[in-house]
């Protein structure tokens, strides 16, 4: 969390520095898009262009993008926040430069002679070097805290005592590059390329070196803990009197390695590669072995338990399928206990037999014959399957019933059999 707001201020910053400056002569070479002429920026003029003299000028913020600074004099210039990406500054003198926050993204900072671009003690913090090239360029003390450095060309550069805390050198390439005494504590450097590289008395304390090619690099007396050095090829590498205590080794190539009197307390080898090719003398000739021999008596244990898992997964999808078959099962039960319930409600709206046996219409009156005193009653006989359902019989029933002189209520019910 410290790194990514670290990281995030730094970009908050760069946001709020936009370009500055006004062109008032411009001369866009085209051939190779660069530009020269005069930029008139913080209140000052200043003529930009190959061999140009800028020793302290006040050029933070401006845009000089694409510029051509080709051996241009800038010592101890200001170019905090300016855009310089894409700008030629090979032989440039770029000594106690600020570019604090400045973007250099694509910008060209190589020279073919050993000396390269002199950067060396300038204010990089933060800046953006995403793809520069800066090959040979002299970086010595200078500060490149939380600098984007992703992919960029640093081949022969020298960074001597340069302090790279929490840089992002993610696939640059390193090669031959000179970084003793130089400070990369939490820096990230996944898959770049440090072949040949001199890392002498280095910190790399908590540094991600991930799957990086460090074929052949000079770490004597580096300070690696805690670093991650998963998959990382350390083949022929020189790790003598280095610290790589805690650090973590998974998968790491250690051909050819030089581990004399190398500390490896409690570094995580589990998968790394070519150990057990080592000359165990001279491992114990000081250096520590760490948890090398643990894990090796461990690995049956930990191949009986892959197996387990292995088992136990299989078990788990065997149940799995199971759990699914169970559910259709159980989904197919309430569909048809939803239709046994509707059933059960359609019948328990009919009639019990006691009630049909027992059933009454009301009060019904019926009028008299007034010459014989009798009341006739005629039946029709329904029959049913269902109770929903009533068909005729061909027969009828006759009834007929004499009436009392006296007055009496009458009523008819089926007789209980």
């Amino acid at each position: 969390m410290k790194k990514l707001i670290a990281l995030l201020v730094i970009a908050l910053s760069s946001v709020t520095l936009p370009a500055q400056g006004v062109w008032t002569e411009e001369d866009i070479d085209p051939f190779t898009g660069r530009r020269t002429g005069v930029i008139e920026v913080n209140g000052g003029t200043y003529t930009i262009g190959r061999d140009a003299d800028l020793e302290g000028a006040n050029l933070s913020g401006a845009d000089l993008s694409m510029a051509d600074l080709w051996q241009a004099n800038l010592f101890d210039v200001d170019l905090n926040g300016a855009n310089l990406s894409g700008a030629e500054f090979s032989f440039a003198d770029l000594r106690n430069a600020n570019l604090r926050n400045a973007d250099l993204r694509n910008a060209d900072l190589r020279n073919a002679n050993p000396s390269g671009a002199d950067l060396s003690n300038a204010n990089l913090t933060g800046a953006k070097l995403n793809w520069a090239n800066l090959s040979r360029a002299n970086l010595a003390g200078s500060d490149l805290r939380g600098a984007d450095l992703t992919e960029a060309t640093l081949t022969l550069a020298i960074l001597n005592g340069a302090e790279l805390i929490e840089a992002n050198l993610s696939g640059a390439d390193l090669t031959e590059a000179t970084l003793t005494l130089a400070n990369l504590t939490e820096a990230n450097l996944t898959e770049a390329n440090l072949s040949q590289a001199n890392l002498q008395g280095a910190i790399l304390s908590e540094v991600f070196l991930i799957d990086a090619s460090l074929s052949d690099a000079d770490f004597r007396g580096a300070i690696l803990r805690g670093a991650n050095l998963r998959g990382a090829n350390l083949s022929g590498a020189s790790l003598v009197q280095a610290n790589l205590s805690e650090a973590y080794l998974y998968g790491a190539n250690f051909s050819g390695t030089s581990l004399v009197n190398t500390n490896l307390s409690g570094a995580y080898l589990l998968g790394a590669n070519h150990l057990s090719e080592l000359d165990l003398g001279m491992l114990l000739g000081g250096a520590s072995r760490g948890n090398y021999d643990e894990i090796q008596m461990l690995k049956p244990q930990v191949e009986a338990n892959t197996t387990e898992i292995a088992e136990v997964k299989t078990m788990l999808e065997a149940m799995s399928v199971q759990m699914q078959q169970l559910s259709t099962q159980i989904g197919d039960l309430q569909a048809s206990i939803e239709a046994k319930d509707q059933q059960i409600a359609k019948l328990s709206q009919r009639p019990t037999l006691e009630q049909v046996q027992d059933a009454r219409a009301g009060s019904l009156v019926f009028r008299a014959d007034e010459e014989t005193n009798t009341v006739t009653l005629e039946f029709e006989i329904q029959s049913s399957e269902n109770l929903q359902d009533w068909f005729a019989q061909p027969e009828t029933v006759t009834a007929t019933v004499p009436l009392d002189a006296d007055k009496k209520f009458f009523r008819i019910a089926l007789a209980q059999q």
